[in-house]
């Protein structure tokens, strides 16, 4: 319902420029191809035609066929099209969404906040942090159908929310090497990576292909197998997971026997990163922030959370970002200061082959 209705205000901004709109934009597209599949799984008919598909969208969704009761369960109802323009549920779906810089990769990450929303009404701490800190370790899912048996604590709405975190591998990922089927995962989010003839891509406007260059020389295989093997989806790789490998490698380096320190992931809903406690009993709060654009960071920064309490805290930086000529004084021109909190670059390895 949400690319239809992302679809059409789209469109209807198109219509505004006197641009033609027989040929769907590409939401409306998707949503067609979607709602094709739900209808031939459930041995329905769906709309086959242009004004068929227009006859559909200007009827009450919990009144199409079949499918209308499922709508109805989740509590839409209305048309998406009144008089050929969007109706008020297009708006209502659709204008979160629209005029975002990528609006897939918004809905897709929107189920994290999602899962976020349920914890938070639960008042589950540590579920948040299970399952926040299991799609940050977890790009790749070698058995999809294990890992949800595996979580069953969680709860059918949170699990249901998971599921959603993710995608089967798509074909554009599977190679040919040595006469076995692979997948390529991205050396620094671990990723499955699609390719173009033979050059290899990972999740838009993430760090990984500056890093690295040509993901071929660096990207390491893993046998493939088609009908269990899951990737998260983009937005969620683009925003929850890529912006936290270096959280998630700071937290691993802090516990190992070398250092020994104890630590504490996602220590509160909606705080701070990661909580340190030194040997002296200091604690020390580490927000990381992974942001191409450091004065789109900084103004977008509030307050750094005093809960839970700390001795000393930091805003922490991979050097990739950093060590790009002017980035923390960019940040620092934009930044409301706080005197109490330190900002930190932490360097990061890449891996090579």
């Amino acid at each position: 319902m949400t690319r239809f209705a992302i679809g059409l205000l789209q469109q209807q901004d198109t219509k505004q420029e006197q641009q033609p709109v027989t040929v769907l934009n590409p939401y409306l597209k998707h949503g067609w191809e979607t709602l094709c599949a739900i209808s031939y799984s459930l041995g329905l008919m769906p709309p086959q035609s242009l004004p068929e598909l227009a006859q559909w969208l200007h009827s009450p969704v919990e009144q199409w066929p079949e499918i209308g009761q499922i709508i109805h369960a989740i509590n839409l109802s209305g048309p998406l099209l009144e008089n050929g323009y969007p109706a008020a549920l297009a708006y209502t779906l659709g204008e979160p969404f629209a005029n975002t810089y990528n609006p897939r990769l918004e809905m897709e990450d929107k189920v994290f906040r999602e899962i976020f929303t349920e914890c938070e009404r639960q008042y589950n701490k540590p579920l948040y942090t299970q399952v926040r800190e299991f799609l940050n370790r977890n790009p790749i899912l070698v058995d999809w159908r294990e890992t949800m048996g595996q979580r069953a604590e969680w709860g059918s709405t949170v699990q249901a929310l998971f599921r959603q975190c993710y995608e089967a591998i798509p074909p554009s990922c599977v190679r040919t090497l040595d006469g076995q089927q692979v997948i390529f995962c991205c050396p620094h989010c671990g990723w499955a990576l699609s390719w173009q003839r033979n050059e290899a891509f990972c999740h838009q406007d993430g760090p990984c292909a500056s890093l690295y260059g040509d993901f071929a020389e660096h990207a390491e295989p893993i046998p493939f197998e088609e009908g269990v093997m899951a990737r998260t989806t983009e937005g969620i790789q683009r925003y929850v997971v890529a912006p936290e490998v270096t959280l998630i490698r700071l937290y691993d380096s802090l516990t190992s026997s070398k250092w020994g320190l104890r630590c504490e992931l996602y220590p509160e809903l909606d705080a701070y990163d990661l909580l340190i406690t030194l040997p002296s009993g200091q604690r020390w709060a580490v927000d990381v922030k992974d942001w191409r654009r450091p004065e789109s960071l900084a103004i977008a920064m509030g307050t750094f959370p005093y809960m839970p309490e700390w001795d000393r805290a930091f805003y922490v930086f991979p050097d990739y970002h950093t060590r790009e000529g002017g980035y923390l004084n960019a940040f620092n021109n934009h930044w409301a200061r706080q005197k109490d909190v330190r900002l930190f670059q932490i360097k990061t390895e890449t891996k090579t082959m």
